[in-house]
C-alpha cells in the first residue's frame, strides 16, 4: 500500500522560501514574509496512477497585506501537480515581509514538495 505524502517547504525564517533570484528583491525586505495560513496541495490523480513525485518550485508575489498576488511555476514536474502547487499557494496568508519594520511587497520562491511513500 502507498501513501501520499504533500508538503511544503517554506525555509530562511519561513523554512524553505528564499527570496527570489534577483538581486532587487533580495534587498527589498529586512524581515521576510512568514506563512500564518497554508493549504496542502491536492495530489493530482495522473500523479497518483503513475507514482509520480517531486518538487515544484513555485515564485509567489505577496502584497504588503500578506495576500499572494500572482504565482508562477519556476520548476515544475508535470502531471497536474505544477498546478496543484499553484493553486494551493495562492490560498497561502503571510504576515507581510517588512523593511525599516513597514510592511512591504515581495517575492519569495515556496518549495513544493509531492512524496509517495510506500508501506502497510
Amino acid at each position: 500500500m502507498s501513501r501520499i505524502l504533500v508538503s511544503t517547504a517554506l525555509g530562511l525564517c519561513l523554512i524553505g522560501a528564499v527570496p527570489a533570484a534577483s538581486p532587487q528583491s533580495r534587498a527589498a525586505f529586512d524581515v521576510p514574509p512568514k506563512v500564518i495560513k497554508s493549504v496542502d496541495p491536492i495530489f493530482s490523480e495522473d500523479a497518483k496512477e503513475n507514482r509520480i513525485g517531486g518538487v515544484v518550485v513555485v515564485h509567489v508575489f505577496i502584497d504588503e497585506k500578506g495576500h499572494v498576488t500572482r504565482a508562477n511555476v519556476l520548476r515544475g514536474i508535470g502531471h497536474g501537480l505544477d498546478e496543484a502547487a499553484v493553486t494551493a499557494v495562492r490560498k497561502y496568508v503571510f504576515k507581510p515581509a517588512t523593511k525599516d519594520g513597514e510592511p512591504v511587497a515581495c517575492d519569495i520562491a515556496i518549495d513544493v514538495h509531492f512524496n509517495i511513500v510506500d508501506g502497510s
